[in-house]
């Protein structure tokens, strides 16, 4: 199928009806009113009786699924418009990493002391979000490499355990096995894996994705063949509506950053505070 860039559009077709698929629903009706367009539809009657055990897909049947109930949280949140409501929050339970990566979104090249969240305060803190919003669609564990925390596991069941209806992606670089035990403690709850997969980097990826399938676990699998230069930490002189239009572009708005008991718009600011290298 081609592919239209947005800001082509208008040229190719003056009136359209649109309809959304992405999860980013808010953002995508904010670029494509400026276009002048103003009649938008959601997939939502399309995927209200779709059953994922009736066909094939590029990802696992449950990872489908989970990512069909994230698509329907957003969009039901939205056409609501009294629902408090976050696409996404990051749960950043460690800032040990198994990779230095030059340019990392989240600045894990610059910890010298890198350290695990503690276990109970991180599911306390996640509780104290939940109980003040309407929905979460997605919490995403992460770290840096987030089974770098020997609680990875248990911080995960324990979320699950609080509200089986979350839904959970333990984000990983496939360089650490996780053990039988961690993996039986998660098998038959809401817990996807999003392995990051960096070729002879990712040394246990093979591995990885065996036990996830012992285990019958969903997972999705995706080599990585680009780097996005997110920013950097100084100071870009930036007036105020360049920095409008940044964030209009930014493609981590959405996702929300929990850490050390603090909530963040961006992973980049988060980690930038946490390491004291902007005030």
């Amino acid at each position: 199928l081609e592919v239209i860039h947005t800001p082509d559009l208008p040229e190719r077709f003056r009136k359209a009806r649109i309809i959304i698929s992405s999860q980013y629903v808010s953002n995508s009706i904010d670029q494509l009113s400026e276009l002048g367009y103003n009649e938008f539809y959601s997939p939502l009657k399309l995927l209200e009786n779709y059953d994922v055990n009736k066909y094939d897909h590029l990802i696992s049947r449950s990872y489908m699924k989970a990512q069909i109930l994230s698509i329907k949280k957003a969009h039901e949140a939205y056409f609501d418009g009294n629902k408090t409501f976050m696409r996404s929050l990051d749960v950043m339970i460690t800032t040990k990493c198994s990779m230095k990566c030059e340019s990392c979104c989240n600045l894990m090249q610059y910890y010298t002391n890198p350290e695990d969240s503690e276990y109970k305060k991180i599911l306390n803190e996640v509780n104290i979000i939940t109980d003040h919003v309407d929905d979460i669609s997605e919490f995403r564990v992460i770290g840096g490499e987030p089974m770098m925390n020997k609680e990875w596991a248990n911080i995960s069941y324990g979320m699950i355990k609080d509200n089986p209806k979350r839904n959970i992606y333990v984000w990983t670089n496939g360089t650490i096995p996780p053990k039988d035990e961690q993996l039986e403690l998660l098998k038959g709850g809401n817990v996807n894996f999003v392995i990051t997969d960096y070729g002879k980097l990712s040394v246990n990826v093979e591995k990885l994705r065996e036990k996830l399938t012992k285990y019958n676990l969903s997972f999705v699998s995706t080599k990585v063949r680009n780097w996005v230069d997110c920013s950097s930490i100084r100071h870009h002189q930036r007036t105020a509506s360049q920095l409008q239009e940044v964030y209009k572009q930014c493609c981590a708005k959405y996702l929300y950053t929990l850490l050390d008991g603090r909530l963040y718009t961006c992973p980049l600011i988060a980690n930038a505070a946490k390491l004291k290298g902007i005030q």
